[in-house]
């Protein structure tokens, strides 16, 4: 609560310092409008930012879930069987080198301007560093702690639940944190690609009309809501991991 009031307090400083620079400098508003413009703006069309800033984070945050558990089912396999890794780890690494953001124009044509597409622009932006480090947490697992369970005839399946799976939640939760905020550029480029509704539709519209009170507006919702989804995720991280010493220390 007193980090949430002091970066409050430090945001609107920021903002008054800022509104204060503008006016002393004269800068046109069709460059950069006040802030206290922003936020009238903000206030008059509460309803349909509430409304666009919704619809990309529906898509980024289905994005997010499809992206991850793919990514994660993926580490399992290659870690599971190791005969895999060298076609798994090339096919990703060139799903990371092609250029996904510039494939969001292909995904209009393919989905339209329908969710479909943003989810799986958003989907693709988090696979790659949650399959990374998955890969590393399954397998940073003490081998002691291997070999006793192999003594115990555990299997591959009871070693992955009791030992790889812990082993790697804190690479887990690193790699959603990072993919709790990609998501959300990825929806946003495709939306900017071809959409009707969302934040990148916002601001594309407001590109051409010179409405930098608009822009500054999405931006500013779309941030809150970034924030908003990684703080969520650092929530989950302490409760799971809290959980799982208190249930292996038993």
């Amino acid at each position: 609560m007193v980090t949430f009031l002091l970066v409050s307090a430090i945001f609107i400083v920021l903002m008054i310092t800022v509104e204060g620079l503008l006016v002393l400098m004269e800068i046109p508003g069709y460059l950069i409008p006040l802030p206290s413009d922003v936020l009238s703006l903000l206030l008059e069309r509460g309803d349909f930012f509430l409304f666009n800033t919704g619809v990309t984070a529906i898509e980024a945050l289905l994005g997010f879930i499809i992206g991850n558990i793919a990514a994660y089912a993926f580490a399992v396999m290659l870690v599971q069987y190791p005969k895999t890794e060298q076609v798994g780890i090339s096919f990703a690494v060139a799903l990371k080198a092609t250029p996904i953001i510039a494939m969001a124009p292909l995904f209009v044509i393919w989905f339209g301007n329908g969710v479909e597409g943003k989810v799986v622009m958003a989907s693709l932006v988090c696979f790659f560093p949650m399959l990374v480090n998955a890969v590393t947490g399954l397998r940073d697992v003490e081998p002691d702690l291997v070999d006793y369970l192999k003594s115990l005839a555990c299997t591959r399946a009871q070693i992955l639940r009791h030992a790889r799976i812990p082993a790697s939640l804190p690479y887990v939760f690193a790699a959603a944190k990072t993919s709790s905020t990609i998501s959300v550029v990825g929806a946003i480029v495709a939306e900017m690609s071809g959409s009707d509704d969302g934040i990148g539709h916002i601001l594309q519209v407001s590109v051409y009309q010179m409405e930098t009170d608009v822009m500054f507006a999405g931006i500013f919702c779309v941030a809150v809501f970034g924030i908003g989804f990684y703080f969520v995720i650092n929530l989950i991280e302490n409760v799971v991991i809290r959980q799982y010493k208190f249930t292996y220390a038993v």
